[in-house]
């Protein structure tokens, strides 16, 4: 198995690779380094947060759309064969619009829509 982490010293990295994982860095921010953490990934799960980069100075989480979208990129690029996508109901949407700022909800649609267009095989996880 393998993981990317955005820092192989953090306490998640080591228990993963004292498993026995692969973990590689990685930055959704930098398309490049993600295409480099891919070359041998058939299968990409992905379960987005909303991270502490994005809060408070982004609370509509702007930041994780930008993640979703280069992941995409990035696992298109290297000819990823199927993408698993973790995301959400619209809260806007089924809540009829009565709960319009549950950005980090609302942003995981936005990211499937991509993906969607993408043209990459990948089935939606709704996990709620």
């Amino acid at each position: 198995p393998r993981a990317d982490s955005r820092s192989l010293d953090s306490a998640q990295s080591r228990a993963l690779i004292a498993k026995g994982v692969e973990v590689v860095k990685a930055n959704l921010f930098d398309v490049e380094i993600s295409q480099d953490c891919h070359p041998r990934v058939r299968p990409v799960y992905c379960h987005p947060l909303l991270g502490p980069r994005d809060l408070p100075a982004d609370p509509k989480g702007k930041e994780e759309i930008a993640q979703g979208k280069n992941l995409v990129d990035a696992a298109k690029e290297v000819g990823v064969k199927f993408f698993i996508w973790s995301s959400l109901p619209n809260a806007t949407k089924t809540s009829n619009g009565l709960y319009t700022q549950v950005y980090h909800v609302d942003n995981k649609e936005i990211i499937e829509e991509y993906l969607k267009a993408s043209g990459v095989p990948y089935a939606v996880l709704l996990t709620c």
